[in-house]
């Protein structure tokens, strides 16, 4: 008799395995309707197997329990983890971008073309003057009429395709018809206590050399 139930345990044993593989963890009902079709009515077996599956169930149920918390665990320092990559990947950027910006503007400071300055010249009755001086300066008032007149007249050196031009011109009419021309400073030369410039005409590209008291 105690064999036979030696060998109904076993048996019951087994079938609980077989069951507890095809029982799904999460479906405590599915367990109690297999336990009860393994017993097959008898009361205390199917008791027996119940509570067998119940207790594997929600063994399983509470592994899975402490799997997901370990597995949040896991994703939280995961998260951390992932923080602090992007802080490393942040940090990694702004160094290469400050870096780049440094060696770009090395680069410009030393590849940098100095701004040429603007010169201004003048021009008369379409000549570049390279200078004046001036040759009359009388004004004075006339007695019978009150009226004051001016005899002011300047001596212009004009540059006439590449020729110097005397003109002379009354200082009213020079300063009234004149014009100022833009242009590029190319170099700079000193010959005793004077300096000249060497200047690129703006509009059209004829280079002028004029002392630095005639322009602007």
């Amino acid at each position: 008799m105690a064999n036979t139930k030696k060998e109904r345990g076993a048996e019951l044993k087994a079938r609980i395995e077989q069951s507890k593989i095809e029982a799904k963890q999460e479906e405590l009902e599915a367990a109690r309707i297999a336990a009860e079709a393994i017993a097959n009515g008898d009361e205390e077996a199917k008791e027996i197997i119940k509570q067998e599956l119940i207790a594997e169930v929600e063994s399983r149920e509470f592994q899975e329990d402490v799997k997901e918390e370990v597995v949040e665990v896991k994703l939280s320092i995961l998260e951390e983890m992932r923080k602090e990559q992007q802080l490393l990947r942040d940090k990694v950027s702004f160094l290469e971008q400050v870096q780049d910006k440094g060696r770009v503007s090395n680069f410009l400071s030393k590849n940098k073309k100095q701004e040429t300055p603007i010169i201004k010249i003048r021009l008369y009755n379409g000549h570049v003057v390279l200078s004046w001086r001036t040759i009359e300066d009388d004004v004075y008032s006339d007695m019978e009429t009150g009226k004051i007149i001016s005899k002011q007249t300047i001596s212009l050196i004009l540059d006439k395709k590449g020729e110097k031009v005397e003109e002379k011109v009354s200082l009213v009419a020079f300063n009234r018809n004149f014009k100022h021309q833009e242009c590029r400073l190319v170099s700079t030369r000193t010959i005793g206590n004077e300096t000249y410039y060497t200047l690129e005409r703006i509009d059209n590209g004829d280079v002028v050399e004029i002392n630095t008291v005639y322009v602007n």
